[in-house]
């Protein structure tokens, strides 16, 4: 008699190839071999299984072909167990998609909770549920806006990183999520030292500036509310960056030699300072001086 000694799965093993010996027990010497292939038959013994707990927002005005896919096997009926008694939502039985019927305008609760079944066909059939929550929101009728298409900030060189250059604001007049709004740098921020806070839209400074390397930033901002289809709006920022005198002026040559002859009332002498930004410089004999030149 063959027995088993523990449980069998045929998800793991479908099949077994067995060599039995039948031997004398008196002499060893007879004996008979026999193979024998042993099938594992499927029972059913798992339920059908919905991978994640659904939680979505929908608008009032979603259109009817708006679906939500669910992960579960091939072959399973998926059915609408509860909460759908509005007829606002339906099953597509060729795919198990569950499908908006009509427009959700007339809906009196913002939260909507389905209950839906999936149910194998195996004998006998098992079936697992799980819960699909919608919270109907408004229709995303306004585009975020700035009060301003250009906003301009002017700053020193010198000002300390981490300082706040300034703040950008826009409003969006619809309710709910649809009324969150996000900043972010859409163009222009590939080199500049600049950051922007996503929710609070303050501009901070995040790399030292340079007024001899770059005097004006024009970053493009876009504000983006959070509805089902997001509405955007944009302005530009200009900054401008302020010289501050932190590099003294260099003669190119140190030592600057020249003869005058002695009827000569005055001597002029033509230098190349290498500073950006003033146009005059005040020079002074500082050694050797025995009061017939002035300078």
């Amino acid at each position: 008699m063959l027995s088993t000694t523990t449980s069998l799965d045929r998800e793991e093993i479908p099949e077994y190839n067995l060599t039995i010996v039948a031997a004398d027990k008196n002499n060893s010497f007879y004996k008979d071999i026999a193979v024998m292939l042993v099938v594992v038959l499927d029972t059913n013994d798992h339920a059908p299984r919905f991978t994640q707990i659904f939680f979505t927002e929908i608008t009032e005005d979603s259109p009817p072909l708006l679906s939500i896919p669910f992960d579960i096997a091939m072959g399973t009926e998926v059915v609408l167990a509860g909460g759908n008694a509005s007829d606002f939502f339906v099953i597509n039985m060729d795919d198990g998609r569950l499908m908006l019927n009509r427009t959700l305008r007339q809906s009196l609760n913002s939260l909507l909770m389905l209950v839906v079944t999936a149910k194998d066909q195996g004998f006998p059939p098992l079936s697992s549920q799980a819960v699909v929550q919608f919270e109907v929101t408004g229709e995303n009728q306004f585009s975020p806006q700035f009060s301003e298409t250009y906003v301009t900030f002017s700053v020193p060189e010198d000002l300390p990183v981490g300082s706040v250059i300034g703040k950008v604001q826009a409003e969006d007049r619809d309710d709910g999520v649809n009324g969150v709004l996000s900043y972010s740098i859409t163009s222009g921020n590939k080199y500049s030292p600049f950051s922007l806070g996503q929710r609070s839209g303050l501009i901070i400074l995040v790399e030292r500036l340079d007024y001899e390397k770059q005097g004006v930033y024009r970053i493009q901002i876009t504000a983006k509310d959070g509805g089902w289809i997001s509405k955007t709006g944009t302005v530009i920022m200009t900054v401008n960056v302020s010289d501050v005198n932190d590099n003294p002026p260099v003669f190119t040559s140190r030592w600057t030699g020249f003869v005058v002859d002695e009827q000569s009332g005055e001597i002029y002498i033509t230098a190349d300072l290498r500073k950006q930004g003033y146009s005059h410089a005040t020079l002074r004999i500082l050694a050797k001086n025995r009061g017939v030149i002035t300078g």
